[in-house]
């Protein structure tokens, strides 16, 4: 292997990453998450601050990334994305310098991050403008800081605040990041145990500075009440295969076979005391895999409900190493090629399905080019109030889409604007008692809930019906869009 290939290596995995997580990105619809992400991050930072101690303060540090990122880049649906599909590509390199660095060989580390790439989770984390692929990418990140921290021989109080910091970073990006410090305070005081006390200092540091997320994460617990308390065996299974594999069974069998075989070899080699050089890998990787699902199960039997299979995104780079250690586990000639293939093969399936139209719920997109293409800057919206489900679903993704693919149009519900409502969306009026607007403009779009009939003029207010008539009417499965223009 020519020598500058290891040192390229992670540039390669960092683009091919970035540009597999690419395929397709913009044909999913948002979903109402990613209209939370932009609501969030289109207000300034000051009232962003003000709405989080009302609600997400979990999420609002991410919410203040993406106030820069998309105040630079605007708000269309691949430009939010794409901070994911980045995220992506860097966790590939870094999972790659962190095998690398825990003595796992080339071929090992290349494959711990092509696995990353096959798994459901890294799809859909990817294909979203939410923070879970940035949590993924901080995790190995911090669990590379870790290793390079212990393996130190300068300045140690420097370089355990270095580790500090990135940890406070992680969970200030995700408040549950912080259970990280389970799996690397045991392999701190199984392997590094004159060092732990340095370590109980760098997550005292962390937890200090990321003191003001868990007091409003905890007073806004009522937010996540539509979280239920579930059986343990419940809790089990999507430990074991939601959080990483949704629904995708061959794919969860063959990472847990594999799994399964690169601890029952570590467990060989320890109990009959057989050299291993990548013991500690296996060691970090399984813990890192395991225990923060474990740890968010405690605390959703002591505490409140928290346990979401999502949330632990952070422990998907893990589930890839431990796949790759049990691949070069596998010794009939050619069967890691193969069963590597064939796992690429199946991962590709499901990058596909994260992609379809669908994958996110409703399809937004063809009711945001009706009302773009028939409204100017200027023209009215009239959405739908919060009668059903669907219509508050309706006025939600109207205004995230509105940022970028109809701009300037006004919305004649809107009582109270997002960034003055100190809560994620503004309030509106019900579509009949939207006010006269002093100047009538040229056209008004009317977004309906989809069982509403159409055209819905008893939804109109009377000055509309008086002004206006109807120019067109379109039937989308989840909404319904009028056209009013002036008389």
């Amino acid at each position: 292997m020519p020598k500058l290939m290891p040192r390229l290596t992670p540039w390669l995995l960092f683009v091919f990453g970035t540009l597999a997580m690419s395929f397709d990105l913009t044909v999913p619809s948002f979903w109402q998450d990613e209209a939370a992400t932009i609501s969030g991050s289109a207000r300034p930072i000051s009232q962003l601050l003000q709405m989080a101690t009302k609600i997400d303060v979990v999420h609002s540090f991410y919410y203040g990334l993406m106030h820069f990122w998309s105040g630079i880049f605007g708000y269309s649906v691949f430009m939010v994305r794409l901070p994911s599909i980045l995220a992506v590509g860097l966790t590939c390199a870094l999972i790659y310098l962190l095998v690398r660095k825990l003595n796992g060989s080339y071929s090992l580390a290349v494959w711990g991050s092509l696995l990353f790439l096959a798994i459901p989770r890294t799809h859909f984390a990817s294909g979203e403008n939410r923070s879970n692929a940035l949590t993924a990418t901080l995790a190995v990140a911090l669990t590379l800081a870790l290793i390079i921290v212990l393996q130190s021989k300068h300045r140690p109080i420097l370089v355990w605040l270095g580790y500090a910091i990135l940890a406070a970073l992680s969970t200030y990006v995700f408040m549950f990041s912080f259970l990280l410090a389970i799996p690397h305070g045991i392999y701190v005081l199984a392997k590094h145990r004159s060092k732990i006390f340095y370590f109980l200092g760098a997550w005292v540091l962390a937890i200090l500075g990321t003191s003001p997320l868990f007091y409003w994460g905890y007073h806004e617990k009522n937010q996540v009440s539509w979280i239920k308390l579930k059986p343990l065996s419940s809790y089990l299974y999507e430990a074991a295969i939601s959080v990483n594999f949704l629904s995708r069974p061959w794919l969860a069998a063959a990472f847990i076979a594999l799994s399964a075989l690169a601890v029952l070899i570590y467990l060989r080699a320890r109990t009959l005391k057989i050299s291993n050089e990548i013991g500690d890998l296996t060691e970090l990787a399984a813990m890192w895999a395991v225990l923060p699902s474990a740890g968010l199960i405690a605390a959703s039997f002591a505490i409140h409900p928290y346990f979401v299979d999502h949330y632990l995104t952070f422990t998907t780079p893990a589930t890839a190493i431990l796949g790759s250690i049990g691949l070069h586990q596998l010794r009939i000639r050619f069967a890691p090629l193969l069963a590597g293939l064939v796992i690429l093969v199946l991962g590709f399936f499901s990058l596909q399905d994260s992609r379809s139209p669908w994958s996110h719920g409703p399809i937004w997109m063809p009711v945001v080019k009706t009302v773009a293409s028939n409204t100017a800057p200027g023209d009215g919206l009239l959405l739908p109030d919060w009668r059903t489900r669907n219509s508050a679903e309706t006025q939600i993704m109207m205004d995230a889409y509105r940022m970028e693919y109809f701009p300037g149009r006004v919305e004649l519900t809107l009582i109270v604007p997002p960034s003055k409502s100190k809560q994620l969306f503004g309030i509106h009026s019900k579509e009949k008692d939207a006010p006269r607007p002093q100047v009538l403009m040229n056209k008004i779009a009317l977004i309906t809930d989809s069982v509403d009939p159409i055209p819905a003029l008893d939804q109109v207010p009377l000055w509309v019906s008086e002004n206006y008539k109807i120019t067109k009417s379109v039937h989308f499965k989840d909404a319904n869009v009028t056209i009013f223009s002036k008389k």
